[in-house]
């Protein structure tokens, strides 16, 4: 779900980043947060917030491909792939996780241990769910809600795309991505609409959102290598239609053919003209990129902190507390990313380093 690319394009900026996807990553955790805080009756409701989810998915599969497709092809192995995969996502979920088990403490500290288990302790910390049978709608992550997205794209969709990744190239791709399609349109008609993936019953719903945007967004980016936009367009442009987009007031049954529009046109549309996007001020982008993945990992026990803190002071949520709040949490999200997340994963990537031997051309196996 995140990663960042090194640029292709004279329309990227910066040395090593694409600001325009940095931005729209920025945008999407943004409006995941509002969606959540919206859902406590603190701000109003944007009404197809949930799509950001998929958002991620899609620039996750693109950011990948990008990246990745010509290390698999100097001889990149699954095993390499998916220990840097592990180390871009594991640390920041631990403090999530580790808040989120503090929330937990703090708001049941006699039954805790009652209602969950051990179980939900030791799977949730491998970023693994906890199957509640005993209650189908309980969520498969207690102690982070938003870690079931990081758990399909890294353990269905990472690995896929690492040990098949010889395999899913042209006809087969496109066979892999319509299935997912397929698969998804019949589950926005069982569940209602895109909203799943979170909860033991909607777990089927998340596997086919991030089957079929992520691997999307690999086929986009195999279309971008070989065929780039001929102009660039404007980075505040893309981002405001992306919010736009997410904030529709759409209600009834045109909103499910809206969240299929939004999935498998207008997001793969404003990705493509994303990658060689133009911005006059690439620091904002590359911040809420930065800011990105931290925020999206640790707002829910964070809004369950502040929430105990409102309610402690006798402040009723608003709007007008909701914006700072999100303010704040941003901040916080990316003093967690510069202080915490990126010396860690520095220290782990030398640690894991080895000294890698890719074969010639001529030397390799055709199989």
């Amino acid at each position: 779900m995140h990663g960042r690319l090194q640029p292709t394009t004279k329309a990227a900026v910066g040395h090593d980043r694409y600001a325009t996807l940095d931005g729209m990553r920025g945008v999407a955790a943004v409006i995941v947060v509002w969606f959540h805080m919206a859902l406590r009756h603190w701000a109003p409701v944007p009404g197809f917030g949930h799509l950001a989810v998929d958002m991620f998915f899609l620039l996750s599969g693109f950011v990948l491909a990008l990246a990745n497709d010509p290390r698999f092809a100097r001889g990149l192995t699954v095993r390499d792939f998916l220990i840097k995969r592990a180390v871009r996502l594991y640390p920041v979920y631990l403090v999530g996780y580790g808040l989120g088990a503090l929330a937990l403490l703090v708001s049941m500290p006699h039954s805790l241990w009652a209602k969950y288990p051990v179980g939900p302790l030791v799977t949730n910390a491998l970023l693994l769910p906890y199957p509640a049978t005993h209650a189908k709608i309980a969520p498969l992550f207690v102690m982070d809600g938003p870690a079931w997205s990081l758990c399909l794209e890294f353990y269905v969709a990472n690995l896929l795309y690492a040990v098949a990744w010889k395999q899913l190239k042209g006809a087969a791709l496109l066979l892999l991505v319509a299935a997912a399609v397929v698969t998804l349109v019949i589950a926005q008609q069982h569940y209602i609409n895109l909203s799943g993936g979170a909860g033991f019953d909607t777990w089927p719903e998340g596997v086919a959102r991030v089957m079929a945007s992520f691997f999307g967004g690999v086929l986009l980016a195999r279309v971008y290598a070989k065929h780039k936009p001929s102009f660039a367009t404007p980075s505040w442009l893309i981002l405001a239609i992306m919010a736009a987009l997410l904030f529709a007031p759409l209600t009834g049954f045109a909103s499910r053919p809206y969240e299929m529009f939004c999935v498998l046109v207008a997001f793969p549309a404003l990705i493509y003209l994303g990658a060689s996007g133009k911005s006059r001020r690439p620091w904002i982008g590359a911040r809420l990129g930065d800011a990105s993945y931290a925020l999206y990992v640790i707002h829910i026990p964070a809004l369950y902190f502040i929430g105990l803190g409102l309610t402690h002071a006798h402040i009723r949520p608003t709007p007008a507390i909701a914006l700072p709040a999100l303010i704040v949490l941003t901040v916080l999200a990316y003093a967690v990313d510069r202080l915490f997340d990126a010396p860690v994963r520095r220290w782990l990537s030398n640690a894991l380093r080895k000294p890698v031997t890719v074969r010639p051309a001529a030397l390799r196996s055709p199989v």
